[in-house]
This record gives structure tokens, sequence and C-alpha cells, in this order.
């Protein structure tokens, strides 16, 4: 084992296959999907990221199950994916290369042994559930239905197969009845705010991801009020310039709440203190709340844009800038 190990390391910090492509992205390769360092982005010709790319894994053997017990291959998978992202121009294609980082090194480890090859299929879910890319998540369907994969996350992968076919735009919203915070309880359906849309978000107060989310809806013109009206952020306003965001409130924010630890509970209480205006709801079993199933809320923060009308699902945005394209587009005029 620990040759193995070793041989992935050295393969790690050497990539002598790829020359000098290897020790600049490999040492400073960030997380799953992260973007490169600008300097090495600029770096690397598409001829040698090509390269890199064709020849990575010739020097592992996905036949041995002891490497999937290196700590250092999750950071070889790592270096992998962002030799496709760094090649992105856009959001749009570089959820693409994402995918496509996925359906090779899957393929490839599909042919080794079935841990290893479970390994990796839930290595690209944890990727794709963080960033929401749900090409890859259909990508990874045939794999889990492979009696070769030894999957641990075959279930969680299946759950959220199904809630993307099933919770699609053009749908009505799943109905709940959970207290708000005032103890009070609240039927979404029965819910007429005074906006045009619904904006269904269920979010942590332990998740960075959602802090900041939560930062840039409160950012919105009319939509989060402090005691004195104004708004309780206002750091995103190139943001909403650019997309021409309108003046009139537009959005009612219920926020349902899925921190089930006691710190977490008190972080998003002191959290929602600030978000006056807002329906705050929380659901003490978090993701495995009877709300979380209904929609296939597997981690947060995910976003459901509704019309208050007919609580339809109008678009279910992968981040702020969706939303708010969604907000000025068609799509967020488009009463089903």
């Amino acid at each position: 084992m620990g040759e193995k190990m070793g041989k992935i390391k050295r393969f790690i910090i050497l990539m002598g296959v790829v020359g000098a492509v290897s020790v600049s992205v490999i040492a400073s390769s960030p997380a799953f999907g992260g973007a490169p360092r600008n300097d090495d982005k600029l770096s690397l010709r598409a001829n040698e990221v090509s390269e890199a790319i064709s020849k990575y894994f010739d020097e592992i053997d996905f036949n041995d199950p002891l490497i999937i017990r290196a700590r250092e291959m999750t950071m070889f998978m790592d270096s992998f994916v962002n030799l496709y992202t760094m090649q992105a121009k856009d959001e749009s294609e570089r959820r693409k290369l994402l995918t496509e980082a996925g359906r090779v090194a899957c393929e490839k480890a599909s042919k080794g042994h079935p841990k290893v090859y479970g390994w990796m299929v839930d290595y690209f879910y944890t990727g794709y559930e963080s960033y929401n890319i749900e090409e890859g998540m259909a990508m990874l369907e045939q794999h889990i239905n492979n009696p070769n994969c030894l999957t641990l996350k075959k279930q969680q992968i299946a759950k959220r197969i199904e809630g993307m076919h099933k919770l699609i735009p053009g749908i009505l919203a799943p109905n709940f009845i959970i207290s708000d915070n005032e103890g009070k309880n609240f039927e979404f359906h029965k819910f007429k705010g005074n906006a045009d849309y619904k904006l269904l978000l269920f979010w942590s107060a332990d998740c960075s991801h959602c802090v900041e989310l939560v930062n840039e809806i409160a950012s919105l013109p009319s939509v989060a009020r402090n005691d004195k009206g104004a708004a309780h952020h206002n750091d995103n306003e190139s943001v909403i310039a650019r997309h021409e965001v309108p003046k009139q409130s537009q959005l009612d924010i219920i926020a349902v709440g899925l921190d089930e630890t006691e710190s977490g509970t008190q972080k998003w209480e002191t959290i929602i203190a600030g978000l006056s205006g807002w329906k705050h709801l929380h659901a003490k079993e978090g993701v495995n709340s009877l709300v979380a199933n209904d929609y296939f809320i597997l981690s947060t923060p995910v976003m459901f844009l509704i019309g208050n009308e007919n609580n339809v699902i109008i678009s279910i945005p992968n981040n702020f800038d969706e939303l708010i394209k969604d907000l000025v587009s068609g799509s967020a005029k488009m009463e089903v």
C-alpha cells in the first residue's frame, strides 16, 4: 500500500509525462472545479492542456483498490478536473467541461476495480452537488445503474436525478406546512404576498455559500429591508445595475433554514434578525425534513422562483446572477 500511495504522490508532484504543465497546475490546483490562478491559466497553451489530459491517468492502476485510500487521490483528481475548467470562457462552458471531465474519469475507472469505480462516481457526485451541475449529475445515472460500480452515494444520486425530472419549470410547486420563526403555522400555497413572485430559498447558516447568497438577495431593491427601511445589504449594486433590476418589489422571500445543530440554529437566529420582511421557516430535521424531501434538497443553497398567484415553478436559478436574469427576462413573466 505504501508503494502505491508513494507512486500517486510522486506522480502528483512530478507528472513527468506532461512536462512543464505539471508542477504549476498540481502545486496550485484549487478544489473541485475552482478557478486556477491567472498566471497558471495564461502560462498554459491549449495543446499542453490537451496533452496533460490525454496522459493524465497513464500511470494509475485503476484495478488496485488501495489507491483510493491515499489522501493524495482527491488532490490528484482536483488537478485533473481543473485542467478542464481552466479552458472555460464562461460559466456555461465551465459546466459542460466539468461534465466532460466526469465522463472521461468515470469511464476510465469503470474498467478497473469496482471500489475504485465507485469512489470515482462518488467524487464527481460530491463536486456536482456542490456546484449544482445538473448535466454532470445526469451523466452519473448510467454509472450508478452499473452493477460493477460500488458507489456509496447511489441513493443520493438517484434522489437528485429524480428531483431533476420531477421539479421542473411549469409544474405546481409542492405544498408544505411548517412553523415560522414566530411559532405560527405557515402553509406555502396559501401564502399570497405583495410581490409578483415567491422566492423559496433553502439554506443553512453554517454554509458560507448560503450566507453569501442571502447577502446578495438582501441587496435587491425593495426585497429585504431593515427597521429603518433601508436595504439590509447593498454591496452588489454592480450586478443589479448590469441586469437593470426594476426598482419595484418583485419578490416575497420564503427562506427555509435547514440547520440541525445548536450552533447552526443560533447563527440562523442571528442572521434572520437582520432580515425583516422575509418569511423565515426552520426545518429542524434539516435535509431529512419532509419539506426538504419534497423538494429533493440534498445540499444548500437551493432556490425556486415561483408564481405568487398559481404556485407554479418559474425557474430554478443556480446562483444569484441567474436569479437576476430570470427576474428581468421572459422566464419571470411566464405565468403558467
